[in-house]
């Protein structure tokens, strides 16, 4: 099975979508929700289930892998995402990276993917984007500073393990389930925002 933290929401419940069509059997964990969106919910039995999880409780996660046999991770969730400290976010999430990565650790997972950000290219000047691209040490909001600093805690943990990891810089979420604040508004990232503003990064 397939552990996807977050999987209730738009990223994740798209994602275990994909996975079931390609005959995979898929954990979604939610730490406030526990329903199902519509386009899951008829799945036969035992090809979904639903875990409650907060992934800052490193027992609670270990605890999953006592009931389902995990062979992979997909970690979207964010354990606080709108904490305005910035120190007790980056605590929160770290704690939640680390977590996940334990848990892939001690599980023996084949592959960890985790929720990135395309905010890790800001500075980059060189377009398109590249995976291999030299990336600056500029960070314009606590997002971008753990997501960069994140593929590298999984990137050196995943080469101890053994486990191949997949970094996944995502950009604007868009569609069903999506984010609140951007519903009804057109995907478009304009040369005004805050970030080409500051560092100059390309916005198309």
């Amino acid at each position: 099975m397939i552990l996807i933290t977050g999987g209730l929401g738009s990223i994740g419940s798209h994602t275990a979508r994909a996975l079931l069509d390609m005959g995979e059997a898929v954990v979604l964990t939610g730490r406030r929700s526990t329903q199902l969106p519509e386009f899951l919910a008829d799945e036969p039995g035992g090809r979904v289930v639903v875990e409650p999880l907060d992934t800052t409780d490193d027992a609670a996660f270990l605890d999953i892998g006592k009931r389902h046999e995990i062979t992979g991770i997909v970690h979207l969730a964010a354990a606080q995402f709108n904490l305005p400290d910035p120190v007790e976010y980056l605590r929160a999430e770290s704690a939640a990276l680390l977590n996940a990565l334990k848990a892939a650790t001690a599980w023996r997972v084949r592959r960890f993917s985790v929720a990135g950000s395309i905010g890790v290219y800001v500075g980059v000047d060189e377009v398109p984007w590249r995976e291999d691209a030299p990336l600056p040490v500029l960070a314009p909001h606590q997002i971008h500073a753990f997501k960069k600093t994140g593929e590298l805690f999984t990137t050196l943990i995943g080469d101890s393990a053994g486990f191949d990891v997949v970094n996944l810089r995502i950009g604007t979420i868009w569609g069903p389930l999506g984010l609140r604040r951007h519903q009804g508004t057109k995907p478009v990232l304009g040369q005004g925002n805050r970030v080409t503003r500051r560092y100059g990064c390309p916005s198309s």
